[in-house]
């Protein structure tokens, strides 16, 4: 049975990601990426797992440094935009690393202020 054409859906058709925009070399490193990806999962092989996470790190290398670039490359002659972009590159995932003692400080106060609200919550009842 066809449906009418007030029912029917016509949706436009999703796009795939196109890599026309990246280099030679970030299309290989993804290629190889995808390549490999395919092999891993179809093999389940530690060793093509090995080679497929060191792929994946290289073409993530590839795509981050030429993602970099082609920032760097649209504020050419801003020095206050290209300081911007760096900074924000240098320090995108800064994180912050704790001491064990800090840790351990951290662990106590929080006991503490555990033991303190169970004690509240009780005399509360």
């Amino acid at each position: 049975m066809k449906m009418p054409s007030c029912l029917t859906l016509n949706r436009p058709r999703c796009s795939q990601h196109d890599s026309r925009h990246l280099s030679d070399e970030m299309q290989h490193a993804k290629q190889l990426h995808r390549r490999l990806e395919r092999r891993n999962r179809r093999t389940g092989l530690v060793s093509d797992r090995r080679t497929y996470l060191s792929a994946c790190l290289a073409a993530n290398d590839s795509i981050t440094r030429s993602l970099a670039e082609s920032k760097l490359d649209e504020v050419a002659g801003d020095v206050l935009a290209t300081w911007r972009i760096e900074q924000s590159l240098l320090h995108n995932n800064h994180q912050i690393v704790y001491s064990d003692a800090e840790c351990a400080k951290l662990v106590s106060t929080l006991k503490k202020e555990n033991v303190r609200l169970k004690a509240d919550y009780m005399s509360q009842s």
